[in-house]
């Protein structure tokens, strides 16, 4: 394997070493985030095995051609400004209908939890997903990914809606986070098909600077 393509991997285990790390550092609110979303289990060990089981994955999809384009600068920027899009809609629903109020990690520790948990979440809500799917059933079918892609998408809003706390939002708010986290991660999941796991990873870092750090920030001046 050459230098170019090793890159990925070796951006990704530095992605993955970082993570598991970063749990064990004491930044504002940012340990107990990690408590509050990984429970009791140790986060240096769980996030490592996630990394490990995460690579496996992508290396494996890899070699089924996912992930073989290179985006161009201005289409980058195109993706960093839909990002922010989608980061709008829950800001008018928190307006009308707010979130409880511990819904964010505020600052200083944000800035190292949501990154950590993109890279978790990009994990277990994607590469794990697609790589056992397409293990088990083809790269395609009958010669489309797109069943694969809606599938993998409804992990993350089934994992949020079954997450949320009796009392925290109306059904109609729980009917709103589903489909926009669908959307969202659709969106994401047809990125990776086509431009691989730093673009996939890069959107939503982008989103949870926008939703949770600036955003999350702010309104809790509004309260």
């Amino acid at each position: 394997m050459t230098g170019a393509r090793c890159l990925p991997y070796l951006a990704f285990a530095a992605l993955g070493v970082a993570a598991a790390f970063a749990a064990l550092v004491d930044l504002g609110d940012s340990r107990e985030g990690f408590a509050r979303f990984l429970g009791t289990w140790p986060p240096t060990a769980l996030i490592g095995a996630i990394a490990v089981a995460g690579g496996g994955a992508l290396f494996f999809l890899h070699a089924q051609r996912w992930g073989q384009t290179r985006p161009s600068t201005s289409g980058l920027i195109l993706l960093a400004a839909l990002a922010t899009v989608f980061a709008v809609p829950p800001i008018v629903v928190d307006l009308l209908a707010p979130f409880p109020a511990d819904l964010n990690i505020m600052p200083p520790g944000a800035f190292l939890f949501y990154p950590v948990m993109a890279f978790v979440v990009e994990c277990l809500f994607h590469l794990l997903p697609l790589a056992l799917l397409v293990a088990l059933l083809g790269n395609g079918i009958r010669g489309s990914i797109t069943p694969f892609l809606i599938v993998v998408a409804l992990a993350e809003p089934t994992f949020q809606v079954l997450l949320s706390r009796p009392g925290d939002a109306t059904a109609a708010v729980l009917v709103f986070v589903a489909i926009h986290l669908f959307a969202f991660n659709l969106f994401q999941l047809i990125l990776f098909r086509r431009y691989g796991f730093a673009v996939m990873f890069g959107v939503r870092l982008v989103y949870y600077l926008n939703w949770h750090i600036v955003w999350g920030s702010f309104r809790l001046t509004l309260g």
